[in-house]
């Protein structure tokens, strides 16, 4: 894996996501699906990956992770607002600078960092599956966003 292919799949994620969650209101976000999480979960999972992502490149994390205890995997959904469910502006917030620290910290990086060791992986890898899995949740939003109401997002 190398840097230019990690930054261009990062930001075309980030542009899908913008896309699909234009104009969605913190009300909007907490439209329940019949089954799963809504977009206020989604995003709020895809910022503890964030996290990962910038942990594996060794940088601080973009939130507390303490913040986004709510958003773990296999938390139950939110069905509503309350005590910890983040306003989805703050989600918004997270995720746009959280993107900057990742592309920021992969160009710094540089092609021999993410060649080294992370896990039973290597940082380029890890950041490739994590990627892959926020590609994943980016396409959910879009379905989410109809189930809240609104026009479909990508042609």
């Amino acid at each position: 894996m190398d840097t230019e292919s990690l930054v261009y799949l990062v930001n075309f994620n980030a542009q899908a996501m913008g896309l699909n969650l234009e104009g969605i209101t913190h009300e909007d976000s907490l439209v329940q699906p019949p089954r799963g999480n809504c977009l206020n979960w989604v995003v709020g999972h895809l910022l503890v990956h964030r996290n990962k992502m910038l942990e594996a490149l060794g940088e601080p994390p973009a939130l507390p992770p303490g913040a986004l205890k709510r958003y773990d995997r296999g938390s139950e959904p939110i069905t509503g607002d309350g005590p910890d469910v983040e306003p989805m502006e703050r989600l918004l917030e997270g995720m746009a600078s959280s993107k900057a620290k990742v592309v920021e910290a992969i160009q710094r990086a540089g092609d021999d960092a993410l060649a080294k060791p992370s896990g039973q992986s290597t940082v380029g890898k890890t950041l490739l599956v994590l990627s892959m899995h926020e590609a994943y949740h980016v396409g959910q939003m879009g379905l989410l966003r109809r189930i809240a109401g609104k026009e479909r997002a990508i042609n």
